[in-house]
C-alpha cells in the first residue's frame, strides 16, 4: 500500500493528492527481505549494504558514474558561485562550491499507441493508494 495526504496548494488554491511515508526502513530490514527471497544469508546481504555508500563515493571520487542495475545509477554534480568567469582559461575548482550527489533510477521506454513514454523501473508494480487523515493542526485539515 502507498499513502498519500491531501495538500492544498498555497501558490493555486488547487487541492492535490502528495505521497507520504508512514516509517523509514533501514538495511537490515532490507536484507532480511532479500535473504527470504535468495540463498544469500541476512548478514551477508548487511554487510554489502553497509559497504556499499563507501564503495559508491570511492568509485565517484575516482571519476565514474556508477551504475547498479535495476536500481539507478549516481553520478556528481556541483554547484559553483553564481558568478562565472570570462573565459575558460579561467576555469578552476575553487568556483565549485558545493558537490552532491545525483541518483537516477533507470527508465525503460513503453511504446504507446500516441508514441513513446519512459517509465521509472522502480515503479514497475500497481499501488493501492490508502488516504492518510490531515495532522491534527495542519493547514490541510481545514478543508474549503
Amino acid at each position: 500500500m502507498a499513502y498519500y495526504r491531501k495538500r492544498k496548494s498555497s501558490l493555486t488554491g488547487l487541492w492535490t493528492p502528495v505521497a507520504v511515508s508512514t516509517q523509514m526502513v533501514d538495511e537490515e530490514y532490507l536484507a532480511r527481505l532479500i535473504g527470504q527471497r535468495s540463498t544469500v544469508h541476512a548478514a551477508d546481504i548487511a554487510a554489502v549494504l553497509t559497504a556499499l555508500p563507501e564503495v559508491i563515493s570511492e568509485a565517484l571520487a575516482d571519476g565514474f558514474s556508477v551504475q547498479l542495475g535495476k536500481l539507478g545509477s549516481f553520478n556528481l554534480v556541483v554547484e559553483c558561485e553564481k558568478t562565472g568567469v570570462a573565459t575558460s582559461a579561467e576555469v578552476s575548482p575553487k568556483q565549485i562550491t558545493n558537490v552532491k550527489v545525483q541518483f537516477r533510477p533507470p527508465r525503460k521506454m513503453l511504446w504507446m499507441g500516441d508514441g513513446r513514454k519512459r517509465q521509472n523501473m522502480l515503479l514497475n508494480r500497481p499501488y493501492e493508494w490508502i488516504e492518510l487523515p490531515p495532522r491534527p493542526g495542519s493547514k490541510a485539515s481545514e478543508e474549503d
